[in-house]
């Protein structure tokens, strides 16, 4: 998978619902293949996932990401 716009590998949180909004061919190809090994995707465990992938994006301030980021010894993001 490619880089995304923050600069790290593959997709995160706000990202990925993104990935998965614009790209209906890929949530119709994801809701087959689950269907296929007996998992039903509804419309209310939608809503649940994107609930939950949008409070886990909200936990990760900025304040948060720069902490992880000199835990890790890494060098300060660029600005956006």
């Amino acid at each position: 998978m490619g880089r995304s716009p923050r600069g790290s590998a593959g997709l995160a949180g706000g990202d990925i619902l993104a990935f998965m909004t614009d790209r209906p061919d890929l949530r119709e190809d994801t809701t087959a293949m689950l269907a296929a090994v007996g998992i039903t995707v509804t419309d209310e465990g939608k809503a649940r996932a994107r609930a939950e992938l949008a409070e886990a994006e909200a936990r990760w301030t900025p304040q948060r990401r720069a902490a992880l980021r000199e835990q890790l010894g890494l060098p300060p993001a660029a600005a956006a």
